[in-house]
């Protein structure tokens, strides 16, 4: 189990530099190469300050987008709500971005649990991190037209059920698990003594069930 754990936090150290690269690194070099452009327009005998505003305007875009995709990625890492008010503001504001940024519909019933209810740190990290790759299942290899959760509550279990009307696939195939991510979500059950279940077939969509103890 220790093995997996740690195979699983390089995996998303792999991933977060991968991003960090990709976004942010690109971003900054192309904020130093407008700033060099800036520098030419300002450099010649007749200074042109109409490319000079251009050049500035496109560099305010560049810088814009730099921090939204830094505060994305902070978001995926650890969103700030999930610490501050808990478990049930960070499923919705999670479906809000899912749904902004991919138009996915996505259905959320969380009325089993009040919105300031709190279950422990442990408890709350593991149903928003399966749901968050559920979620994120669904919307990259599913095809679906939509998508729901729903949490119901008792008295010393919560359970919670990602299902969606998409493509589906083999469940009993490991190798398909594996390659959606599906082995990091019985994972992270194990780790605070719950379970998961999937069923899936081609065609008929995929019913995830996450089961942990509510104290």
């Amino acid at each position: 189990m220790l093995g997996h754990v740690i195979a699983a936090q390089e995996a998303e150290r792999a991933r977060v530099s991968r991003d960090l690269h990709d976004d942010i690194g690109q971003a900054l070099t192309s904020v130093l190469l407008g700033m060099r452009l800036v520098e030419d327009s300002l450099d010649g005998p007749s200074i042109d300050t109409g490319d000079a505003r251009r050049r500035v305007a496109d560099l305010r875009e560049v810088v814009a987008d730099g921090l939204r995709r830094t505060r994305q990625l902070a978001f995926d890492l650890r969103p700030t709500v999930l610490d501050d008010v808990g478990l049930v503001p960070a499923l919705q504001r999670l479906r809000e971005d899912l749904t902004t940024r991919t138009g996915q519909i996505i259905e959320l019933d969380t009325a089993a649990l009040h919105s300031d209810e709190r279950l422990p740190s442990e408890i709350e990290t593991v149903i928003y991190r399966v749901v968050q790759e559920g979620l994120t299942n669904v919307i990259r290899h599913a095809d679906a037209s939509t998508a729901s959760v729903t949490l119901n509550a008792r008295e010393d279990h919560i359970r919670v059920f990602i299902e969606d009307d998409g493509i589906g696939f083999d469940s009993a195939e490991g190798h398909l698990q594996a390659q959606l991510g599906i082995q990091g979500m019985f994972e992270r059950a194990e780790l605070v003594k719950g379970s998961l279940s999937i069923t899936s077939t081609p065609g008929a969509g995929t019913v995830l069930l996450l089961e942990v103890p509510r104290v």
